[in-house]
Order: C-alpha cells, then sequence, then structure tokens
C-alpha cells in the first residue's frame, strides 16, 4: 500500500495514521519510521509528514495508542469540549473502562477508575471522550484552578446546567473521590452568584479551545461573551 493512499483515513483522524489502518506488516511499518516517511507518536501510531502537530492531535494519538476501551478524560476531555485551553506540552490523559488493560505511554497519564458511572465515551473532534458531566468530576483532579472556569463555560455553551451537575456532586461523592470537592465548591459558588455574573451578552466568548488558535487569548464561540468577574472569568481568557 502506498502511503498516499493513508491519506483519506489519516484526513478522518486528525493526521495520524495505525499500523493496523495502514494494512503495513511489523517490518514495512518500522521501515517507513526509520525513513521519516511516517513519524512515530506512539508504539504503532504516526503522523503523516505535513499534517499540522496539535494538541487536539495529541490527543487523538494518545487514545488510538491506548486502544480499545480508551477515552480521553480529565482535561483532555475539557480542551476536546472547548472548556479550557490546550495544555501545551502537558500530560494527555485517558481513561480506560477496560480494567485489564495496562497500557504504557510517554506523556500519557492511564486513569482505571473505581468510579465506573458514566463512562460510555462520546465523541468531540472524532475522538473517544468522557461526556462533559465525567469531565467536569473528573478534571479537579488534575487542575483545581480550571474547574469553576470550565464549569462557567459547560454553562454557557449550554452542555450542562447547574441541576445536573448538582445531581452529579452527590451521585460521584465517595471518599478519596478527586475532583469532587472542586466541582463542589464551584457549584456552590455559581448558585450563589448574582445572575450577573453568569450573564452573556453579545460579542466574543473567552471560553473556547481549538485545534489551532491554542496561543489565541479571546477564542470565539456563537456570538457571545462571558462576563469577566472572579468567578466566570479564567486566567487565559483577558
Amino acid at each position: 500500500m502506498r502511503l498516499s493512499d493513508l491519506d483519506n483515513w489519516a484526513q478522518h483522524h486528525h493526521g495520524l495514521i495505525t499500523l493496523h489502518a495502514s494494512g503495513f506488516t511489523n517490518d514495512t511499518w518500522r521501515r517507513a519510521i526509520g525513513t521519516g516517511s511516517l513519524i512515530e507518536l506512539h508504539r504503532h501510531v504516526a503522523r503523516l509528514p505535513g499534517s499540522p502537530a496539535t494538541p487536539i492531535q495529541r490527543i487523538q494519538a494518545a487514545v488510538l495508542a491506548a486502544g480499545r476501551g480508551a477515552s480521553a478524560s480529565h482535561r483532555s476531555a475539557a480542551v476536546l469540549w472547548g472548556i479550557v485551553p490546550p495544555d501545551l506540552g502537558g500530560h494527555i490523559h485517558i481513561t480506560m473502562s477496560a480494567r485489564s488493560r495496562h497500557p504504557r505511554l510517554a506523556g500519557v497519564v492511564i486513569h482505571r477508575p473505581t468510579d465506573r458511572q458514566r463512562l460510555d465515551p462520546l465523541h468531540r473532534h472524532g475522538i473517544e471522550c468522557t461526556d462533559v458531566i465525567r469531565t467536569l468530576c473528573d478534571l479537579g483532579a488534575d487542575d483545581i484552578a480550571l474547574v469553576r472556569p470550565a464549569v462557567a463555560a459547560a454553562l454557557i455553551r449550554h452542555l450542562v446546567d447547574v441541576e445536573t451537575l448538582t445531581r452529579a456532586v452527590t451521585e460521584h461523592s465517595r471518599p478519596g473521590r478527586g475532583g469532587i470537592p472542586a466541582l463542589r465548591s464551584a457549584v456552590a459558588a455559581l448558585t450563589a452568584a448574582s445572575p450577573d455574573d453568569i450573564t452573556v451578552t453579545d460579542g466574543t466568548a473567552a471560553a473556547s479551545a481549538t485545534d489551532s488558535t491554542v496561543a489565541d487569548k479571546s477564542a470565539t464561540t456563537t456570538g457571545q461573551t462571558l462576563k469577566r468577574n472572579s468567578i466566570t472569568s479564567p486566567s487565559w481568557a483577558t
């Protein structure tokens, strides 16, 4: 198979190809890596030369490399949902639904949670990831400071409502459950806030992350603006 024949698959996977999708033998795959015809990111996962290296591509590569039962989660899922900025150079977070698998991937944190609720994956940017509720429940275990702005962004995008979040805090609470205290605090703060604190006005929202505009501090979404205040204003949205 010629490398040009891989383009269609790669175009639907952020410029990536896997050994399985390529149809190559192991020897042919290693030769392609050795000659620079493919750029290896993880074992059996490579980027086609010329395809842009993006944060979302890194997430896709980790999910493909982790294999069956893998979903982007925590901050990585939040990036896919567009509610936090990409963590340039940071770890990719993957949750495995099958606890028997033990992939070890460079730069990837593998989670095998005992809390098995809401692990059925959804797709964002064509990548399997945890749903927005589970993502917000887990996010505080990765970076507490991101939880309030992420919750505010999710509310503005109508991805979730306060009642659903309040119920999720109760359902997922258990001793030692990381992420839930930060989410509980964020929900309480938003509930106590005046309506003006989470008002959406015409203009541009600073709560979006895209494949290519990762350094832009005022990413856009559906003609709305997140009003700056101590609850809803993330430090990266200036």
